[in-house]
């Protein structure tokens, strides 16, 4: 028995020596803004790849695959970002298509495994305002995703959970596109400077009273759209340009064959001051409105 046990040991151990180093060092230990984070993920070469689920969970990025088959002639990953445009994988090649052609090249390619699609960290570190680092001494990497991305004054990204977001004391003059679309946010504070409204910056959320800040000119298409619950919105006379389906209200949202049963022009009454854009804009769609003194 003795004899067994010694030659189980001695065949381990070869195993050992025959086996690579990287495949018996320890995975890292992973850190998000300082916190351990257990994350799905793969190394292939001393790259980190982060499963679809996890980049959508972590960093607010959607991923998705669609498997090769009757509409797909091979496997397919596509990251749509904040920016309109969508980003093309295929596993097995460095290529980032975009816009139809070659956007830039990998560190290593995606990869499917278990029916899960899987990107290159580095990619979102590009893309999506994530820092990357790792130390070999303890074996970490540590990712740094702030809550907001601001950059020239503009709010780029918001992937916060809190749907009461207090923004009075970031120096933001601009809320970007799509920032907070489907954030399903309820209540803010406006920050101090706040010019402008982009285009479907608060789409799909939860308010239903809003005053908006008198530093406000412009408000951009969609910047309210589909805000469902939306009964009063008050607009400043400061605001000149507002842009198209804004409001959602029915007559002028562009999706309005989907939502025919929602009336939103009759549920939304606009406040704003006599000979204001937001007043002609009330009156051209056939809004309900309350002129203020």
């Amino acid at each position: 028995m003795r004899k067994f046990i010694r030659r189980i040991i001695l065949l381990a151990a070869l195993l050992c020596c025959l086996l690579p180093a990287a495949a018996l060092a320890a995975a890292p230990t992973t850190y998000l803004n300082g916190l351990p984070r257990a994350m799905d993920a793969v190394f292939v070469d001393g790259h980190m790849l982060l499963s679809a689920p996890d980049c959508k969970n972590m960093f607010g990025v959607k991923v998705n695959y669609f498997a090769k088959g009757s509409v797909y002639k091979e496997d397919k990953i596509r990251i749509d970002a904040r920016d309109g445009k969508s980003y093309v994988m295929y596993p097995g090649s460095t290529a980032v298509i975009c816009d139809d052609s070659v956007y830039g090249q990998l560190p290593c390619a995606p990869l499917v495994k278990n029916g899960k699609a899987y990107v290159p960290l580095r990619f979102f570190a590009d893309i999506f305002y994530i820092t990357v680092g790792y130390t070999k001494a303890d074996n970490a990497v540590r990712l740094y995703a702030p809550e907001f991305v601001i950059q020239d004054g503009v709010l780029l990204l918001y992937r916060g959970a809190d749907k009461n977001v207090d923004l009075h004391e970031l120096n933001i003059d601009t809320l970007g596109p799509e920032v907070f679309w489907l954030k399903g946010v309820y209540g803010i504070v406006w920050p101090q400077n706040l010019t402008k409204i982009d285009f479907g910056a608060f789409y799909g959320c939860d308010f239903t009273r809003l005053k908006l800040p008198d530093t406000l000119t412009e408000i951009g298409d969609w910047a309210f759209c589909e805000c469902r619950q939306l009964e009063y919105i008050e607009i400043p006379a400061s605001v000149a340009v507002i842009g198209e389906q804004a409001f959602s209200s029915e007559d002028e949202l562009i999706l309005s064959r989907r939502y025919a049963y929602a009336p939103y022009t009759d549920k939304l009454v606009v406040g704003c001051y006599a000979g204001s854009a937001a007043e002609r804009f009330a009156i051209e769609r056939g809004m309900n409105y309350k002129l203020l003194d």
